[in-house]
């Protein structure tokens, strides 16, 4: 049985994962700004080539866009060794930008029960905690 808190988690990761790539754009954009300004106000080019590498190291050891490219690989690699069932119940419940089915609802749609559902839904969380590094 998995923690609920673990669960809680994978189930936010899964919702945000269609708006990663515009998090990790956004966060290089962050991280680069300061590289910007300054660049444009010094006029030595040493200070210029230590300023970009320097924001190349913040970029290379940013903790939160480590974990979002983390998620993301971890959810391409989960959903690429998921059989079709288990890839639409993820996408009916998590990856729609307005989901509305339920359990009951996913198994309905797909011609299945609600603790099939349920099972291939448990394996991918399982799955995703172990890529995660969670349990």
């Amino acid at each position: 049985m998995m923690d609920k808190t673990i669960k809680n988690y994978l189930e936010q990761v899964l919702r945000d994962y269609p708006r990663t790539d515009k998090y990790i754009e956004n966060r290089m954009k962050q991280l680069s700004y300061f590289n910007h300004n300054y660049k444009t106000h010094s006029t030595n080019n040493e200070d210029k080539n230590t300023m970009i590498t320097m924001i190349a190291i913040n970029i290379n050891t940013d903790r939160r866009l480590t974990q979002l490219e983390l998620n993301r690989t971890a959810i391409d690699y989960c959903l690429g060794n998921s059989d079709e069932l288990t890839k639409n119940i993820i996408t009916e419940l998590y990856l729609k930008s307005h989901p509305f089915l339920n359990l009951e609802g996913v198994g309905n749609k797909y011609h299945t029960d609600k603790a099939t559902v349920s099972r291939h839904r448990m394996h991918f969380f399982e799955l995703l905690a172990k890529e995660l590094g969670l349990v």
